[in-house]
């Protein structure tokens, strides 16, 4: 199922996986929405419920009614981050499409600093919390730890410089999105998936400040014991990308 206002020029994407977010979008998505008009961009927010059980389904549809560029998505099959995120960059109509948490641990103002960038003549732009400019307020500890050791064994086997290239947080053209097609990662890997297609690809990138800020409402979905489940499917999904790039001969040299 899909409500949608139908814009004849799209400029902007932002899409949204949302699972059990009512108290962070009722707030989250208006402001994003002001946020856009005052930047001049022509946009759509594009929300993908994935699976839902409290009431962020009718929010949406309440705020879908009062509000213009709003597009409702019902992820209706294998539930998790990456399959939601997919199906949003599918249905994405815009020349540029931006993930952006419906946790609120994003700025929205700092879409406008990717959409811009994007704009110069990149490919991609990275949003990187971890860059001087950048910043993290209430982030969990061992959950930072998983971060900079993953990014760091990133850069180091692909030699990529960008600091926080596995922040969902980031912007593409929709043309180089559509090459990374069909996505193969299921959770949180989906980012480093992204992230390494677009380096092997050749892709201009580069990367701008931005701000992250732990949740004030609703309930993290991060436990623990995920920690074994998110290095599991990392070094997967490295692994994969690593096996590719040999096969091919584009392997990074060191």
């Amino acid at each position: 199922m899909e409500s949608q206002t139908v814009t004849s020029s799209i400029q902007l994407s932002v899409v949204i996986p949302a699972h059990n977010e009512s108290e962070n979008l009722k707030w989250l998505v208006p402001t994003t929405i002001g946020v856009l008009r005052q930047g001049g961009i022509s946009y759509e927010l594009v929300v993908v419920d994935d699976h839902s059980t409290d009431n962020t389904l009718h929010l949406l549809r309440e705020l879908s009614e009062r509000l213009p560029g709003i597009r409702i998505i019902q992820q209706n099959g294998e539930k998790g981050f990456g399959r939601t995120l997919y199906e949003g960059f599918q249905k994405a109509r815009g020349e540029v499409v931006v993930p952006f948490m419906g946790d609120a641990s994003d700025d929205p103002v700092d879409i406008l600093k990717l959409y811009h960038k994007i704009e110069e003549g990149y490919d991609v732009v990275y949003g990187s919390r971890f860059t001087e400019g950048g910043s993290i307020r209430d982030y969990p500890f061992l959950k930072l730890v998983a971060n900079r050791l993953g990014n760091g064994l990133v850069r180091w086997l692909f030699r990529i410089q960008e600091k926080d290239i596995t922040n969902a947080f980031k912007a593409f053209r929709r043309e180089t999105l559509l090459r990374f097609f069909p996505i193969e990662a299921n959770a949180f890997n989906i980012t480093l998936e992204l992230a390494i297609k677009a380096h092997l690809a050749g892709c201009r990138y580069t990367s701008v400040p931005v701000h992250w800020e732990g949740r004030t409402s609703g309930v993290s979905h991060f436990r623990l014991r995920d920690l074994t489940r998110y290095y599991r499917d990392y070094l997967s999904t490295l692994l994969t990308m690593w096996g590719q790039a040999r096969k091919k001969g584009e392997a990074i040299k060191r």
